[in-house]
């Protein structure tokens, strides 16, 4: 187990950083990282967008869609990429930790019946 917690938050902090370099590309190439994250998903396919809101609503709730995914689609593109990071990189932390906790083993002789 907690070499499976190691390889879950490297591969989640490799993924915050990744967003990183991805929204300084971005900005590089010129790309317009102020507009709407949910204009900028549309125009890049408008298809997995639909079906991403379609199981979000079924699965989800549409309360749900509305409340957090939509409002977070209305952010800038760069904002919304930055959270998404943060995200990735708690979670990273948050899994490397949980595979540093030692872990307790019961000798034969310290089992109480």
């Amino acid at each position: 187990m907690p070499t499976i917690s190691r390889i879950a938050g490297w591969l989640l902090m490799l993924s915050g950083i990744a967003i990183l370099a991805l929204i300084g590309a971005l900005w590089f190439d010129g790309q317009n990282i102020v507009r709407a994250a949910g204009q900028a998903w549309s125009e890049l396919d408008p298809l997995s967008l639909t079906v991403t809101r379609q199981l979000a609503q079924e699965y989800l709730g549409f309360d749900a869609w509305n409340r957090y995914i939509a409002a977070a689609l209305q952010q800038p593109t760069w904002l919304a990429l930055a959270e998404m990071s943060a995200l990735t990189l708690v979670l990273g932390i948050l899994f490397l930790q949980l595979g540093h906790i030692p872990q307790t083993q019961e000798s034969d002789g310290a089992r109480l019946a």
